[in-house]
């Protein structure tokens, strides 16, 4: 294999891996991932990038919580799903 040849073949391996990451990318940050809040209170929803889309609550259960209770709820259900999250998109790009 001469010089060219393997010179060109190093760059389409690593066009090659630079289209598979994007791919990856971009299936990741179209994901949306919904986790429950604790006590059966609601879900929250977090998007491919990490970031809050939406809160829903279910009125008559938070009635019997306390906003300390309901804050830390809150705070885990969004944590744990922004870590589910950054597990996805991990697992996405070394596919």
């Amino acid at each position: 294999m001469s010089r060219w040849t393997s010179l060109v073949a190093k760059v389409d391996a690593i066009e090659d891996s630079f289209r598979r990451v994007r791919l990856a990318e971009e299936r990741a940050t179209s994901l949306t991932v919904d986790h429950p809040v604790a006590g059966d209170l609601g879900t929250v929803r977090v998007g491919g990038s990490g970031e809050l889309l939406d809160v829903r609550l279910d009125a008559a259960k938070i009635r019997y919580t306390t906003a300390e209770a309901l804050g830390q709820q809150l705070l885990r259900a969004i944590t744990d799903a922004e870590d589910l999250v950054r597990d996805t998109r991990r697992e996405l790009r070394y596919r």
